[in-house]
């Protein structure tokens, strides 16, 4: 399936049981091995098909893509060197990183990069959900062994997000028993597989031959805890060294990067949502109260960028010197019923919210709809499996549904508003919206945040959906870890460089 990664990769990822913290003993203190709790187990490593987030962290260790976005969204490249346009951003070349080698021994050169970007490309049974990320690029040429030529459908002022795709082996990339893969993973990366478990706990061994020089530790396990403030537990009595995704953030935790968001997709089947006012007093409501309220789930998103990008727009949400309840009377939806609930003739002001059993989605569910009920608007929430929900989003079954998908770097929004794009839950259709994608992506970062603000405009003025907040993941880390650099996933940035002090 190509649709809804978040959905169904943190459906696959099996919550690991619930253990007591007093069967968790606390592990050998050895002075260069660190513990990582972790919430769900690792699943499959290889590097197209590692993508729930922890796997995606474990495989980060192992494997490594051409670039890696920072903590702000910069690309840093890591087996590529260095990168330059052509045809005003259409063709990529890309310089590889030369004296890098694999774990089995064997020369990392342009094939590898070939060879990984084509299994996602041509993937078919199943699909690869990655395959949106590659719909642009029309041709892979190898150059020569260290150098590739990239050919895209459209031009791009930024090179194109599929850098960050973590890449495979030639001599692996056509397993199909990935579970056996998992036990002798081959990347270039600072860590070697030593062990892997499937519910305990997983061990990864520096590499020696690293091309980035020698890991600052020995060694690194990986143990997945389902509760969330036993994995914070773990921390506090020395059982492991770092924790994802705790219980509520302390002033102490990390927060880590995230480009994912959280929004309602907003259809126009019921009466009431047809009138494009009434989404926006929606959208002006919801926006409001989440910066008004201090909600411990996220940072208040008024655009489907994260607080991390140049396109982020702080401060109040857009269009909120508009006043919720005159936007609903102008188009007739004044009267109450009996129970309160706006009506207009025989039509109420009523919908059904639509919402995974995950997280903390039914929470906000319940906030949405206590929210909307002060306004006279009536939101049922519907809480459903999650592959219920994919299954209503893909076939558009569904009035309004709380979504969370990853937004993507600058310029990189057309999965989720372009017209047909893949990600586009809401069926928004609009010419303007798609030329300034189109302009956005095309545009030199000087001009992104004026190309940004328009978009936020007419998302506005259009109201497909309300964003509401990029959601906050955090980490409780031992005080004597240092150099722990996270990007956005949350991946591992420079992995070797992590440290236990004395």
């Amino acid at each position: 399936m190509l649709k809804y990664l978040v959905f169904t990769l943190i459906f696959s990822s099996l919550i690991a049981g619930v253990i007591g913290i007093q069967s968790l003993p606390p592990k050998e203190q050895e002075e260069d091995h660190i513990v990582i709790a972790v919430a769900t187990p690792i699943r499959n490593l290889f590097p197209p098909s590692a993508l729930d987030p922890v796997t995606k962290m474990a495989s980060s260790l192992v494997h490594e893509p051409l670039a890696v976005r920072d903590e702000h969204g910069e690309l840093l490249p890591v087996l590529a060197e260095r990168w330059y346009p052509e045809d005003g951003g259409r063709i990529w070349y890309v310089h590889l990183r030369g004296g890098v080698t694999w774990h089995d021994g064997s020369p990392f050169t342009a094939d590898d990069v070939q060879a990984t970007y084509r299994h996602i490309q041509d993937a078919a049974d199943p699909p690869s959900p990655l395959q949106p990320m590659f719909a642009d690029l029309l041709e892979v040429e190898v150059v020569h062994s260290q150098k590739l030529r990239l050919v895209f459908q459209e031009a791009s002022g930024a090179l194109p997000e599929l850098v960050a795709m973590p890449i495979a082996s030639t001599r692996t990339i056509d397993r199909t028993d990935h579970r056996s893969y998992n036990f002798r993973p081959v990347g270039t990366g600072p860590f070697v597989m030593d062990r892997w478990s499937a519910h305990g706990e997983t061990i990864l061994v520096a590499n020696d031959e690293y091309w980035s020089g020698e890991p600052g530790l020995d060694s690194i396990g990986i143990i997945p805890l389902g509760s969330a403030d036993l994995r914070r537990r773990a921390v506090q009595t020395g059982a492991a060294d770092v924790a994802l995704n705790t219980t509520s953030p302390e002033t102490d935790d990390l927060v880590l990067p995230t480009t994912d968001v959280v929004y309602l997709a907003v259809r126009d089947k019921p009466p009431f949502l047809v009138y494009p006012e009434a989404r926006r007093a929606i959208s002006i409501t919801l926006q409001r109260a989440w910066h008004q309220n201090e909600i411990d789930y996220g940072t208040a998103a008024a655009a489907p960028w994260p607080p991390t990008s140049n396109l982020h727009i702080h401060g109040t949400p857009p269009h909120s010197d508009d006043d919720p309840e005159t936007l609903l009377d102008a188009v007739g939806w004044s009267e109450q019923a009996e129970d309160g609930t706006r009506v207009s003739g025989s039509n109420r002001a009523e919908f059904e919210l639509l919402a995974p059993a995950w997280q903390e989605f039914a929470d906000v569910a319940e906030w949405i709809s206590d929210t909307l009920l002060n306004m006279g608007i009536a939101a049922t929430p519907e809480i459903e499996p999650l592959m219920e929900v994919e299954a209503r989003l893909i076939a558009g079954r569904f009035s309004t549904a709380l979504i969370r998908v990853q937004s993507g770097p600058d310029g990189d929004l057309k999965h989720l508003l372009a017209s047909g794009a893949p990600y586009n839950d809401m069926r928004y259709r609009n010419p303007e919206m798609d030329l300034l994608l189109e302009k956005l992506r095309a545009a030199p970062a000087t001009e992104r945040r004026t190309i940004g603000a328009e978009i936020a405009r007419v998302l506005a003025r259009d109201t497909p959906a309300v964003w509401l907040y990029h959601p906050r993941e955090n980490a409780a880390v031992r005080d004597e870890i240092s150099g722990l650099q996270w990007g956005p996933g949350p991946v591992l940035i420079r992995p070797e460089e992590i440290r236990r002090q004395d």
